[in-house]
């Protein structure tokens, strides 16, 4: 009997993840077409988030649990209206880094745990260091070589677009948010653990 009520809530999980990972894939795909803000790279980028999400959890057996798969959603979704959510809502990218070095930090210690690695949290802060430092050097190259802005804190007033954070001060922020976030996870652990 428990096998059966096993088995029936691994199809569940399973189908729940699939239905999740395909509306990641087409609030992607939608919003290329019906948004002109979004741009190729933002599309590309969470398209390399999905497929290398999946296949890190394929290719290492590690059946993510749901709310992993909700981050996935969050950051794609984030990624995607970016430009759209930056110049109609004031610091919603400090917001963003906050938030993702908290489910950076997640996903990175439960695949270091669950490999049973020796001290996982503290490899889970170096990788999600490092993959916050690789997203600042990203938004740097899209700024510099392409010139979209994705460096700075920018707002759309009166049909004009006023930088309000520069792009040094930015950077410096969204790294120390994102840290903040791995250290707001360590304290939700902690504070679990107790109870």
């Amino acid at each position: 009997m428990k096998r059966a009520m096993k088995k029936e809530n691994d199809n569940f999980l399973k189908n729940y993840k699939n239905l999740i990972l395909t509306m990641i894939l087409s609030i992607i795909i939608i919003s290329y077409f019906l948004f002109e803000e979004i741009g190729l790279n933002s599309l590309i980028l969470s398209l390399v988030i999905v497929i290398g999400f999946y296949t890190v959890e394929k290719y290492f057996s590690l059946n993510f649990q749901i709310h992993h798969y909700f981050y996935i959603l969050i950051i794609v979704f984030s990624i995607v209206f970016f430009y759209y959510f930056q110049l109609q809502f004031t610091y919603v990218d400090k917001i963003l880094h906050l938030i993702g070095g908290f489910m950076l930090a997640s996903v990175s210690y439960y695949i270091f745990k669950k490999k049973k690695l020796n001290y996982p949290l503290i490899t889970a802060f170096i990788f999600s260091l490092s993959i916050i430092l690789a997203y600042e050097f990203y938004e740097y190259i899209m700024d510099y070589y392409f010139e979209i802005p994705m460096r700075g804190v920018y707002q759309n007033i009166n049909n004009q677009i006023i930088m309000l954070i520069d792009p040094v001060k930015d950077t410096i922020q969204d790294i120390t948010l994102g840290i903040t976030g791995f250290f707001l996870f360590i304290i939700k652990n902690v504070l679990k653990n107790k109870n």
